[in-house]
């Protein structure tokens, strides 16, 4: 395997991948390095990156959308309709827990933002509150969203963490069809037949399936610690014919440890074989070959 970029990256962390096939671009979040293991969401950005080459190697070229504290933490993006639509937010679960204004003005819940272009940006608007989540025993929403348009029943669906007790994370699905209002959503839980902590999930329609490409981990008191939490981390595959419950049919698809996390919407097609992309901590970018089936 070949990264599609190599640089230095020491002195800041990416995390949550989205992939813009029209535009060839990915997008992300980034923060310093020194707060490699710390989530402190005024650090937070948002930022597009173009691969582009230069003297036979490939760098990247960064370009900062915004720093919007919890929705630059976990932004994912979709082309849909000729528009851009992003997600993210985190919101605690109690207001009191909020210390020194670190979530910032949007700590509500999950904000929507809208572009024409993936530059500029309307004003983010809250459209599930964290009051609409599962019951929550920790912060609502970390995790990056995962959401798309389903042809077969008009709908878009949006997957999200849920954390049903502490040190317990789960998925819950909201179902909407209308992207800009989710006023009459209702959260659902995600079924998986094995009892595994999902961190991230890349959750696709394929033909008449719906796939899972999850980062997870078995549950142990010691994961609660991130640097335990990390090297316990596999990329694995779900499939589901309903897209709620759904069977565990690949537990190491990719390895997370070298290459880091599935980029969002990067399901892509090349000569009958199928790939994904995915970025590590340090901001490599590589391509995976994946089998559904």
């Amino acid at each position: 395997m070949k990264y599609l970029t190599i640089i230095n990256m020491n002195n800041y962390i990416y995390c949550y991948p989205s992939f813009l096939s029209n535009l060839d671009t990915f997008i992300m979040s980034k923060r310093p390095f020194k707060n490699k293991f710390i989530t402190y969401y005024p650090h937070e950005s948002t930022i597009l990156v173009k691969l582009v080459k230069k003297n036979n190697k490939t760098y990247k070229d960064e370009k900062t959308l915004f720093c919007l504290n919890t929705i630059s933490h976990n932004f994912t993006i979709l082309y849909h309709n000729k528009k851009y639509y992003g997600i993210g937010g985190v919101s605690m679960i109690h207001d009191n827990l909020f210390h020194y204004g670190a979530f910032g003005k949007y700590k509500e819940g999950l904000y929507l933002l809208i572009s024409d272009n993936a530059i500029n940006w309307q004003e983010p608007k809250l459209i599930i509150s964290r009051r609409s989540s599962l019951p929550n025993e920790c912060c609502c929403f970390d995790s990056q969203p995962c959401f798309f348009y389903n042809d077969s029943d008009n709908l878009y669906y949006l997957y999200q963490r849920w954390n049903s007790s502490k040190g317990r994370r789960r998925l819950q699905l909201f179902k909407s069809d209308n992207i800009e209002d989710w006023t009459n959503t209702e959260a659902m839980e995600v079924k998986i037949n094995i009892d595994i902590n999902i961190y991230v999930a890349y959750i696709f329609k394929e033909k008449n399936s719906f796939y899972g490409i999850i980062l997870y981990y078995v549950y142990k008191p010691e994961s609660l610690k991130q640097q335990f939490l990390k090297k316990q981390i596999k990329c694995g595959l779900m499939k589901s014919e309903n897209g709620i419950n759904f069977k565990f049919i690949n537990a190491d698809l990719i390895d997370y440890i070298k290459y880091g996390w599935p980029v969002m919407n990067s399901l892509h097609n090349t000569d009958t074989k199928k790939y994904i992309y995915c970025c590590n901590q340090e901001g490599l970018i590589s391509k995976h070959e994946i089998h559904l089936n």
